[in-house]
């Protein structure tokens, strides 16, 4: 497992602010023991793995924040949003690790390094060279980041103390109400403050949908999206009645990973756990043998949701929007993930959300349709293959050259020659 901490040393301090003064402290911030920042002083050369900052504006950030910054998913990348989920937002004139945290969906909390802000930076501060986010359980997440407020508050005394401590009880009060958490994570969903007035009466939005749907939904849409998303789901859920039924009844049951395993491994993983089940490993052999003939929608819909799924016993009914043959084979491996992974008899939504569930469907239905075996097989060494190639490549297995391409990168770090 990969541990969160947020490792508060408290120091002495002459800062002018007497309630900052009362929480300065060098804060080390890891994963998986590991610090995401390392400081060099340019006068005497001493090393440090944390940075000195008064902890109070991060922990109040923190309180005020907290359900936007653990429940909301990853949507757009514009800076406002972006700075909405920056931990070093939080610590103005402070050099701080940019490290910006995203809901991971239910289970899952995504970590991810972002450019650093230098406007601040009188000492040499250095990050690790990592592209990739985190995934980390979001359980223990939570509970690092509550005991960082906790041990704040304590430190304060009652003059400095009020507004952090009303804004962490409000939080906590929400917490311990089961109805009243589920409101507030509604709202940090769609990136709203469940404690502002002017946040909207989310939960006529979901009409008669599930909450479980309406909280894929509200993962994959924005507010503004989301009326469309709702009715396309609403409208479709009764021809899942009519829809023809995958079994799933031979994969057995969904091979586990670790909580906080990257999600395209998971997939990865899932999909070759298939193909032994199945015992077979061309593409069209393996969407003939899982599928059949299931048909997709050609109608149109929201882009972010892609499709529906119903679990009915050890089968499951899907149905996909796709326009053409090629996507719905990919859409469909991306519903069979989502039941074949959560077994819980609801509703699932395909969709576009990068939460760890949607990603990982992703990535089964990728190396379901463009096996590595298959890949490595038709390449040599670190050679780039052909456009051409690429492309027959892909009519052979029944998929876009779009997904080759993908996981040719992915797997085996390849990418292809442009067409001449």
């Amino acid at each position: 497992m990969k541990h969160f901490t947020l490792d508060p040393q408290w120091l002495a301090s002459d800062l002018d602010d007497p309630c900052e003064a009362e929480t300065f402290a060098e804060i080390a911030l890891c994963i998986a023991g590991e610090p995401l920042a390392r400081l060099e002083d340019p006068v005497d050369g001493s090393l440090s793995e944390g940075t000195r900052v008064p902890a109070l504006p991060l922990a109040l950030g923190l309180a005020q924040r907290w359900w936007r910054l653990l429940f909301e998913p990853e949507k757009r990348s514009d800076r406002r949003t972006e700075a909405k989920h920056r931990l070093d937002v939080l610590t103005p004139g402070y050099v701080f690790p940019p490290l910006a945290l995203w809901s991971g969906g239910d289970d899952a909390i995504l970590a991810r390094l972002m450019t650093l802000d230098p406007r601040f930076q009188r000492v040499r501060f250095t990050l690790p060279d990592r592209a990739e986010p985190w995934y980390l359980e979001r359980t223990p997440v939570e509970a690092c980041l509550a005991a960082f407020v906790d041990g704040v508050i304590a430190r304060l005394s009652p003059a400095c103390a009020g507004e952090l401590r009303d804004a962490w009880g409000r939080v906590q009060q929400s917490r311990a109400d089961a109805a009243e958490a589920a409101w507030c994570m509604s709202a940090g969903r769609l990136g709203f403050d469940p404690y502002d007035a002017a946040t909207p009466d989310i939960d006529s939005a979901a009409g008669g949908l599930e909450t479980g749907v309406f909280a894929q939904l509200s993962e994959a849409a924005t507010w503004d999206e989301l009326p469309e998303a709702c009715q396309w789901v609403a409208a479709k859920q009764p021809l899942l009645a009519k829809a023809s039924t995958i079994d799933l009844a031979g994969l057995g049951a969904f091979p586990q990973s670790d909580p906080d395993d990257h999600p395209a491994h998971q997939g990865y993983q899932a999909a070759v756990w298939l193909r032994q089940r199945l015992g077979r490993e061309h593409p069209r052999d393996v969407i003939r043998e899982l599928i059949g003939a299931c048909a997709p929608d050609r109608g149109t819909g929201p882009a972010m949701v892609q499709g529906l799924t119903h679990q009915r016993g050890t089968g499951v009914a899907a149905l996909v929007r796709a326009r053409d043959d090629a996507q719905a084979r990919f859409r469909l491996c991306h519903a069979v993930f989502l039941a074949w992974e959560t077994a819980s008899g609801e509703y699932q939504v395909v969709s576009t959300a990068k939460t760890r569930r949607q990603q990982a469907a992703r990535a089964f239905a990728a190396e379901v349709l463009a096996p590595t075996p298959l890949l490595r097989e038709r390449t040599t060494g670190d050679v780039r293959p052909k456009a051409a190639e690429v492309e027959s490549w892909a009519d052979d297995f029944g998929t876009t050259p779009h997904v080759v391409q993908e996981q040719l990168w992915n797997r085996l770090r390849l990418t292809a020659h442009s067409p001449a």
